[in-house]
């Protein structure tokens, strides 16, 4: 959904800690190719628990935080030019079109509001305002996928 980079590494057969992909769906839960029955896996709630929401929060930390030089290097990462494709002219707009791509996800006035205030923040928690520049990519925009990967609604969506 937001365009990662992703370098498999070695085949799952190698080993599955050879395979970014193999290692992160057994991660999560989900071993490629070995659902528990024939009936696949359970989604929505089936599959969420306090083992694996935990390790599906790590899953979008490793995710937003990995920013490789090496293209030729293992691995799943955002780069720096695709966050600039997510950023807007202004807060309200660059949440918009993050919860658009990542869901399209539903959230009351209230939450947009938080995603909203924590673009426009310090780490203090002072207001600043949004300006689109590197810091700001590399730290609000990654911190806000972070955190809409992280909500409920996502998770069940």
């Amino acid at each position: 959904m937001l365009g990662a980079r992703y370098n498999p590494g070695s085949s799952a057969r190698e080993g599955a800690s050879n395979n970014t992909l193999a290692a992160v769906s057994i991660f999560l839960g989900q071993e490629l190719f070995n659902p528990p029955d024939v009936a696949g896996w359970k989604l929505s709630l089936g599959w969420i628990n306090t083992s694996t929401l935990l390790n599906r929060f790590t899953y979008a930390d490793l995710l937003v935080i990995n920013r490789t030089r090496d293209l030729n290097a293992p691995g799943l990462w955002l780069s720096h030019e695709q966050l600039r494709t997510f950023a807007k002219k202004n807060s309200k707009k660059t949440v918009k079109k993050l919860l658009s791509l990542l869901g399209p996800l539903e959230l009351d006035s209230e939450m947009i509001s938080v995603l909203r205030t924590y673009l426009e923040s310090d780490d203090l928690g002072n207001r600043v305002g949004f300006v689109i520049d590197d810091l700001a990519l590399d730290k609000k925009v990654r911190g806000l996928i972070h955190l809409i990967l992280c909500l409920s609604e996502f998770q069940l969506n």
